[in-house]
């Protein structure tokens, strides 16, 4: 590797070469073995305002496939065979994991809409005329190189941009480039790359998101007490309706004061569905019953009035169509569906993995109960007995007693 990149940079000693043929060498100084290196970044706004940080860019091929991987503040991206994978490192989340198949023949177009643009120029490749793309500055052409300061001159959209080239290595070891509002510096430096095959980010048991926003782990767990947002929620028609909207129907309301949300993922097996319809109606059976048992003047009949809805959680941005229809297929009959694309709102908030869990909302959107759900049987009971914990509150007499008079005495 050495001996390459010092053939290849023997033109920073030779009579001075043009800029395209010293565009074109640099290039060729990232095709060869697996490379990694460290850009410590500096970016000045027009109003002063400095922001740092580092970036860590890796490429080679193993198998005989090129893989490309990227690790930013927080965040890590992989690049192979057109698919494009990420995790969070900040905040890990290993339940969770970005995938976008089909995401282009190059890393940075695959990049380009999912994470801030700015300049790599270790994944330049100018053609015969030392012109080349970056989604940060657009095409870029080599307009001058210096031998004595190994330096490559380029013209961009948006200004003059500067490449220092390594004397040994022919690798970029600074750039200063225009960029948006303000001045992109970097300076990089080569470390080891590792091995290829460890670069990759595993997906196998993860959920898989096609939003990199959907990788940032959610606030606090649903759990009792705590007051629900009010959820954007979609029927198979496609009509909107917000969580606070369907408490305030007015035949939702006579129903009792319960919302039940019959919570799962929109890709659950068959029988998830199945579920979630047999506890839907056997909870309507069992809480029958319970009133039944109890005087017309019984308060407590009230706590175990509800209305059960399912709610298949998914992870697309939007829902198409034929999905839609599949899902209305897939549902409990005689039970209401509704559809979010807002997990981490939902499902990523329950701290207990189950298949279904029915999550009992108020009038106000307060939680009352989480019960994560294995089986109808178990499930519908303890969702009763969440139901009569509330009659138990309300039927314990208040403190009524009187400070002790003299006459008590």
């Amino acid at each position: 590797m050495l001996l390459s990149a010092l053939i290849l940079c023997t033109l920073v000693a030779q009579p001075e070469p043009s800029a395209i043929e010293a565009a074109q060498r640099f290039s060729e100084a990232y095709d060869g073995p697996p490379f990694a290196e460290r850009a410590h970044i500096s970016f000045t706004s027009d109003t002063g305002e400095t922001t740092t940080f580092d970036t860590l860019i890796r490429q080679g091929s193993f198998a005989g496939v090129r893989h490309t991987a990227l690790s930013l503040p927080g965040l890590r991206l992989h690049f192979a065979e057109r698919t494009l994978t990420a995790e969070r490192t900040d905040q890990p989340n290993k339940a969770v994991v970005f995938r976008v198949t089909d995401a282009g023949d190059s890393f940075l177009g695959a990049i380009s809409p999912h994470v801030p643009a700015m300049p790599m120029p270790q994944l330049w490749r100018f053609d015969d005329e030392g012109k080349c793309a970056d989604p940060a500055l657009g095409v870029i052409e080599a307009i001058a190189f210096d031998a004595d300061l190994s330096l490559l001159t380029l013209q961009s959209q948006a200004g003059r941009v500067e490449l220092r080239i390594d004397a040994e290595s022919c690798r970029a070891s600074a750039l200063d480039a225009p960029l948006g509002d303000g001045e992109f510096h970097a300076t990089y430096e080569s470390t080891d790359p590792g091995e290829v095959s460890a670069w990759t980010i595993p997906t196998a048991g993860r959920w898989i998101v096609t939003r990199l926003a959907q990788l940032t782990p959610p606030r606090e767990p649903i759990e009792p007490g705590i007051q629900l947002d009010d959820l954007h929620l979609m029927s198979p028609a496609y009509q909107g309706w917000k969580l606070s909207e369907i408490q305030g129907d007015e035949l939702i309301r006579q129903s009792g004061p319960w919302v039940v949300l019959l919570m799962c993922r929109s890709d659950a097996d068959d029988s998830v569905f199945e579920l979630a319809g047999k506890v839907a109606s056997e909870l309507w059976h069992a809480a029958a019953e319970e009133v039944a048992r109890r005087d017309d003047e019984d308060i407590g009949r009230y706590w175990f009035g509800h209305r059960s809805i399912v709610v298949a959680v998914s992870g697309e941005l939007e829902v198409l169509p034929e999905q839609m229809r599949t899902l209305a297929e897939r549902s409990p009959k005689g039970v209401p569906l509704l559809v979010s694309t807002e997990p981490r709102k939902t499902v990523d908030r329950l701290t207990i993995p189950a298949p279904l869990t029915a999550v009992l909302i108020d009038p106000t959107r307060t939680v009352g109960a989480v019960v994560p759900i294995e089986n109808a049987e178990t499930g519908v009971s303890a969702v009763m007995s969440a139901m009569r914990s509330f009659v138990r509150q309300r039927a314990e007499p208040e403190d009524t007693a009187q400070p002790p008079t003299e006459s008590d005495g």
